[in-house]
């Protein structure tokens, strides 16, 4: 005979069944609705220590999904353990009636294009779709077993809840909280709108890596103190997004990491100590040396040319930078990425001038499958009306730049990976 293995597993033990029987047990939660077993609670608990949980709203835009489910069981099963465990748990739940989804599914609703209608009559079409959603989706929750004060939820576009929202703006306005400064926003061309970080889809997407010598203009005198010429001074960054070089405005270094200058030739690199062999490895350069070392921040207030316009690259530091992904200096593009624009504004760059149209896909990269193959130098007139042709020659294309007065030569090698980074 097969032995049962069931008795060798170490379970839990419940008395709730293991079949849903949803036409047996859907009665007695209606019951509970009908008995308005939540304001009983309530009342019951009041005076005791009080336990909030925020109902943080979803979109009435739709049917409710298995996320909803997830979301308002949990909740629940907080809410009623916290009233069975000595706490009032009052719960509110609440509705964001806001937003281009509700906006999209309402013009779908009525067969109209955006900017076919009046905007108030869209206005009043979304408002309508918004709160048949709320009356659908609360009849789901219900059926999900969840017990709140449905009588009352919180709707975003209720005018008390608007005029509450601008008097906690104007509260946070008033000691200081906000600030008018830059940030880079994401741009969706199909929907004709701005876009959340938390809605960007990453994408894989084929792409090339690149290295990049900066030409050093200005070395606060160290480099000159050891008796080298500046115009054989470079410092190398290495990036797979090759179309954003146009939009360079500073190389960024780790203020704890260790440069040094790499003799190759009769020109010098500043490379990052860790990485100048898989560097020179992957370009192809064999005999070179290696000389003093510097930290980033003793680099910092350096500045170097762009290779492709007349303007200046300061050298800046950053916690962001790391060695861990074969990258020892960073190009900023602060137009394009939150993160860099953090670091510009400490370091007062300007990126009015320079906003570049980013895809609103970030890239991923894999540094895992290099392999390198010598295709071709080209050799290229870089003038800035060539800027957006040459970004997407960049794009296709990779890796070293070698500048030689205004013409520069690209040495294309190229680099099968899965995407590249932001």
């Amino acid at each position: 005979m097969a032995q049962d293995y069931n008795s060798t597993l170490n379970l839990p033990q419940t008395e709730f069944p293991m079949r849903g029987n949803l036409p047996k047990r859907e009665p007695d939660l209606k019951k509970w609705e009908d008995e308005r077993l939540y304001y009983k609670m309530i009342e019951k608990n009041k005076g005791k220590p009080s336990y909030i949980l925020h109902d943080g709203p979803p979109y009435a835009n739709g049917e409710i999904h298995l996320g909803h489910a997830l979301n308002k069981s949990l909740k629940d099963f907080i809410v009623k353990y916290k009233n069975m465990s000595g706490f009032c748990a009052p719960y509110v739940p609440g509705w964001d009636t806001h937003g281009l989804p509700i906006e999209l599914k309402a013009m779908k609703a009525i067969g109209v294009e955006n900017g076919a209608i009046p905007a108030v009559d869209l206005r009043n079409h979304c408002r309508e779709y918004a709160m048949t959603q709320v009356a659908n989706q609360m009849k789901g929750f219900k059926r999900l077993g969840s017990l709140g004060d449905y009588d009352y939820p919180y709707l975003t576009l209720r005018p008390e809840y608007e005029a509450k929202q601008v008097e906690v703006f104007g509260s946070m306005v008033k000691k200081g909280y906000m600030y008018k400064g830059l940030k880079p926003v994401y741009w969706c061309p199909d929907c004709n709108t701005a876009l959340a970080e938390a809605e960007i889809e990453y994408s894989n997407d084929p792409c090339y890596s690149i290295y990049v010598k900066f030409n050093v203009t200005d070395d606060k005198g160290i480099f000159t103190g050891l008796g080298l010429d500046l115009s054989k001074i470079y410092f190398v960054i290495w990036t797979t997004t090759t179309w954003t070089i146009p939009g360079n405005l500073a190389i960024c270094l780790g203020p704890e990491y260790n440069y040094t200058l790499v003799h190759v030739g009769d020109e010098y690199y500043v490379i990052a100590e860790e990485l100048v062999k898989t560097t020179m490895e992957t370009a192809g350069i064999t005999d070179y040396t290696t000389d003093h070392i510097f930290t980033g921040a003793e680099l910092e207030g350096m500045k170097t040319k762009h290779p492709l316009y007349d303007r200046l690259s300061p050298i800046i530091v950053g916690d962001h930078v790391t060695l861990e992904r074969v990258r020892d200096a960073y190009i900023l593009l602060p137009a394009t990425v939150s993160r860099t624009l953090r670091c510009a504004r400490s370091t007062t760059i300007s990126v009015s001038s320079y906003a570049l149209t980013q895809r609103a896909s970030r890239l991923l990269r894999q540094v895992s499958s290099r392999a390198w193959t010598q295709i071709r130098p080209i050799r290229l007139s870089l003038q800035s009306s060539q800027s957006w042709a040459l970004c997407w020659q960049l794009r296709r294309s990779s890796t070293s730049i070698l500048t030689a007065g205004d013409v520069t030569v690209l040495s294309y090698t190229e680099l099968p990976n899965s995407g590249s980074a932001p």
